[in-house]
């Protein structure tokens, strides 16, 4: 609990660093396919809103570090890019001083259509992907036993890898999942 208690957070959307007594909310979430986060804080002196409104496809980096040993908790470092941004409270001609920004964990080309073949096992066919995708790549199996072509027929990278995983076979007794981690 005392290493839980004094988390170091740090927060830049472009290049306004939210400071730490103005986050109101950090949700990490690691249940999905890739990480996602919403972030609630306050724009006090109304620079993020004048200066630093992000545009599509803007980055949010984050850094999570707690103040105890690092072999307690790992240091979180990653960047989301924002999917989602919007004013909390107020209406009316009030200006917004609270903001929710919303992002999913940027993996360049992740999202991307291509057109793509890969010949051999999908526990090879993934790998190769993950190298292509800069990732890495860990699995509790050393093999799978289903050997083909697999094809991504113009869908986003995201898609043709939940297609070859789904389609995966190693024997009657296993079936696959595939996740990134944060780290």
């Amino acid at each position: 609990p005392s290493k839980t208690s004094s988390v170091i957070t740090l927060i830049r959307i472009n290049e306004y660093e939210v400071q730490q007594d103005r986050i109101n909310l950090i949700k990490l979430r690691n249940t999905g396919f890739y990480p996602t986060i919403k972030i609630i804080f306050d724009d006090r002196d109304a620079m993020f809103m004048a200066r630093y409104f992000p545009k599509d496809g803007d980055i949010i980096k984050v850094f999570i570090r707690s103040q105890g040993d690092e072999t307690t908790f790992k240091p979180i470092r990653i960047d989301f890019t924002i999917v989602d941004i919007s004013p909390v409270g107020g209406g009316g001609n009030v200006s917004a001083n609270k903001f929710m920004v919303e992002g999913r964990m940027f993996v360049p080309d992740l999202f991307t259509e291509k057109a793509q073949i890969h010949n051999g096992t999908s526990w090879d066919s993934l790998l190769t992907i993950a190298e292509e995708l800069q990732l890495g790549y860990a699995s509790n199996v050393d093999d799978t036993a289903d050997e083909m072509t697999w094809i991504n027929p113009n869908d986003t990278v995201e898609k043709y890898i939940q297609d070859i995983v789904s389609n995966s076979y190693l024997d009657d007794e296993h079936f696959f999942t595939a996740y990134i981690d944060p780290y």
